[in-house]
């Protein structure tokens, strides 16, 4: 500043210099701090979004406005629940006064755009003390791809239980723990269970002890070997013992790994029987084809039943 002596001249300059690099450097450093932050939120594959206790919006990222459709100067003037309509506004609202409450909350609901759109979004809030005030911080991530993913494995998994339903062999798949995935009902009834009883479940849990031995081993052989196998087994229920030919192969995960086993089983007794019965009808005529010309004898091939003579008698014996 200029110095002037007692009659107003110019006299020379008064000099403060002070040392302002601790300034600087905090400066400095909020300013870092601050276009980290910027580039953070920018950066994000969501939207950012805060707002106070009043429900006013204080910080959003750029995407924020993207997504909306509004501008910065309209989104200081929005109320959150501006953004939402119907049960999801209502639904919204529960959530965010939890969030204030408790600290901490999430939700799915229709993000409604300034053109009418309706996205759905999984959103997230956490509560913080900011320069003094109680705000609400949080991020909504565009769930549109998940949904459309779930809608479609739905179908996909209606369609594939609609055609195991449809057929009359046992159909099931299992997890590397031996846990029933899938099994219908052709499946089911093989075994006396509800579906329900068994998904879920393991084949200790359904079968006896031995039985469920068994077919742990084999499904372990499978997933090992990464090849089908058939089997055949019987299978009692309710008293009545019927026979069972099963190919189980393994399940692979979308990456290839064996993540289980799927199988279909089919009831095979009615041809194992007659299998069995067209045996005894060729044993019996190789034994009636060498002995014929020995005695009198009759042979009904349906119910395996022989009739012999007092000589033929003999000669067997």
């Amino acid at each position: 500043s200029v110095v002037r002596d007692y009659f107003g001249n110019h006299a020379g300059l008064s000099v403060v210099t002070r040392d302002v690099t601790e300034r600087k450097g905090a400066e400095d450093a909020v300013r870092r701090e601050r276009d980290l932050s910027a580039a953070v939120l920018a950066s994000l594959p969501g939207i950012y979004y805060m707002y106070d206790d009043d429900r006013r919006f204080v910080r959003w990222n750029p995407h924020f406005e993207t997504v909306t459709g509004y501008s910065a100067a309209e989104v200081a003037d929005l109320h959150p629940l501006d953004l939402f309509t119907g049960p999801d506004r209502d639904r919204v609202a529960e959530r965010i006064e939890t969030v204030f409450r408790t600290g901490r909350c999430e939700v799915e609901a229709e993000l409604v755009t300034r053109d009418g759109r309706r996205v759905p979004y999984f959103f997230n809030g956490v509560r913080a003390e900011i320069e003094g005030r109680t705000c609400l911080l949080g991020m909504g991530i565009d769930i549109t791809t998940q949904r459309q993913a779930d809608a479609d494995l739905r179908r996909t998994a209606g369609l594939l239980l609609a055609v195991a339903d449809g057929t009359p062999d046992g159909v099931f798949v299992k997890d590397r723990a031996g846990n029933y995935l899938l099994y219908n009902r052709a499946a089911a009834e093989f075994v006396g269970k509800a579906v329900g009883d068994v998904l879920g479940r393991g084949d200790d849990a359904i079968f006896a002890p031995d039985y469920a031995r068994e077919i742990r081993e084999t499904d372990q052989r499978v997933m090992a070997s990464g090849r089908a196998e058939t089997v055949e087994s019987e299978l009692t229920v309710a008293g009545v013992t019927r026979a069972f030919q099963t190919t189980k192969a393994p399940y692979r995960d979308a990456d290839g790994a064996v993540a289980g086993v799927l199988g279909i089983t089919r009831d095979v007794t009615e041809r194992k029987r007659a299998e069995e019965r067209l045996t005894r009808s060729q044993s019996l005529l190789r034994v009636a084809s060498r002995v014929g010309r020995m005695g009198a004898w009759a042979v009904d091939l349906d119910g395996c039943r022989v009739t012999w003579s007092e000589e033929l008698l003999a000669i067997l014996d």
